[in-house]
């Protein structure tokens, strides 16, 4: 009986150690577990129309406005062809100067605006935006601001409403082309991609996709 208790001690022995081990066994790996990194793919993919969507909430982006006054002259003067020689008819010379203000603001139409987004297998991609060409939105005379500083009729002549309103018209259509060839065109263009790169900051939040304008036209 004694020999029999001391085996089955042994034995009993035997498996706490194993378990034992087991035990520890079991525990190292989960607490290894533990530790080990697990990737987790945080890249979102970005749609390139939801963007452009939220881009065109708005019909018209103005992104510069330029206030001016003008004096301008107008002077006509009847001519008579003869032979060949131009002379003019005395007494009906008629000319007049007129002050005015306008305003003209610059921008994009943002209707235009295309998204290109290029993914990377690896890391973010990048967001291309082709911008079009900025334009002179709207054009305003302030009627209120036209002043007749001089004026002046012949004999045979008198003005009319219609050579004062078509005189404005030719000056808005020459400003108009003077200041497009100024820097009022470049720096709204500056500042409608500022606009816009703000806007689709705030549509992507931390997102870490680059944002690159794309001008074809080279401003």
């Amino acid at each position: 009986m004694g020999k029999l208790r001391s085996i089955t001690t042994i034995m009993a022995i035997c498996c706490l150690i194993i378990a034992g081990f087991i035990g520890f066994a079991i525990y190292g790996r989960i607490t290894n577990a533990s530790f080990i990194p697990i990737e987790v793919d945080t890249r979102v993919e970005i749609d390139s129309e939801l963007l452009e969507s939220s881009i065109r909430q708005i019909a018209e982006l103005s992104t510069l406005a330029k206030q001016y006054t003008e004096v301008s002259f107008f002077a006509d003067q009847t001519t008579v062809d003869v032979w060949g020689w131009q002379f003019n008819l005395p007494g009906t010379a008629r000319s007049f100067i007129l002050r005015f203000s306008g305003d003209i603001r610059f921008g994009i139409d943002v209707g235009e605006i295309q998204l290109r987004v290029v993914e990377d297998e690896y890391a973010y991609g990048g967001i291309y935006v082709y911008m079009p060409a900025t334009v002179i939105l709207t054009h305003a005379i302030d009627i209120e601001s036209i002043q007749l500083l001089d004026e002046r009729t012949g004999i045979f002549t008198s003005l009319e409403l219609e050579d004062f309103t078509g005189f404005i018209a030719d000056q808005q259509r020459y400003i108009e082309s003077r200041a497009s060839t100024l820097q009022f065109l470049t720096d709204a263009q500056r500042n409608a991609e500022e606009a816009v790169y703000t806007l689709l900051r705030a549509a992507l939040g931390d997102l870490g996709y680059s944002i690159t304008f794309v001008r074809s036209w080279g401003i």
